[in-house]
């Protein structure tokens, strides 16, 4: 029933519309607390650790972020100068410096994983379209309750995309080219006509399993 209610609200989250396009969608599961602005919590260990939802405003970024004690972790939703956000280095107000305050900063946002010095860029949880095809998704376990614990694990349960080129498909073999389809999404390049309608014809063989 959990995995069934939070694949609804996922549907709900990335439809394109405006009125269906957000979180607060997630805050209906009774497992998520969603945080909207900034909280401050304090572990039983003493870690004091900050949450900040994204700011679209620059100077309110940097106000914010200048608000939290130093020493501290911030959790965040945000770009970051010098990291690379949709293949490109990001210009945001926000730099390294203004988060070197932190012990640990831990960063969404940002599809591709990345990490420089105390700021860690957890990366997409999934694939999110063809252009993300191939790139590595996982999702965290962090803990600060005691001793700092951050853990890595591959997502290996949503679907991906694939892009392929006729020349490399036609040599598949039906299975592994049906696990494929099985797996996600798949799109095939052609370089002519003749190669799209025999692509077609592997695709419609598939469909019709």
């Amino acid at each position: 029933p959990c995995q069934c209610k939070l694949k609804r609200i996922r549907n709900t989250y990335t439809r394109h519309d405006n009125d269906d396009n957000s979180v607060t969608a997630l805050g209906l599961h009774e497992r998520i607390h969603l945080i909207i602005g900034t909280e401050t919590y304090q572990t039983v260990s003493g870690t004091i650790i900050n949450f900040m939802s994204y700011i679209h405003d620059d100077q309110k970024l940097v106000d914010t972020v200048e608000s939290f004690e130093d020493g501290t972790v911030l959790f965040m939703h945000n770009e970051i100068e010098g990291f690379l956000y949709k293949g490109i280095d990001s210009t945001c107000a926000l730099t390294k410096l203004h988060l070197a305050k932190f012990s640990q900063v831990i960063n969404g946002h940002i599809h591709a994983h990345q990490i420089k010095g105390n700021i860690l860029i957890t990366g997409s949880l999934e694939q999110c379209n063809f252009g993300e095809s191939g790139s590595d998704v996982h999702y965290y376990h962090i803990d600060f309750s005691s001793k700092p614990s951050i853990k890595k694990f591959p997502n290996t349960i949503s679907p991906k995309y694939f892009r392929l080129k006729y020349s490399d498909v036609k040599n598949l073999s039906s299975k592994i080219f049906d696990d494929l389809y099985a797996r996600g999404y798949v799109r095939i390049y052609c370089d002519n006509e003749e190669e799209k309608l025999l692509a077609l014809e592997i695709v419609n063989d598939v469909s019709n399993v």
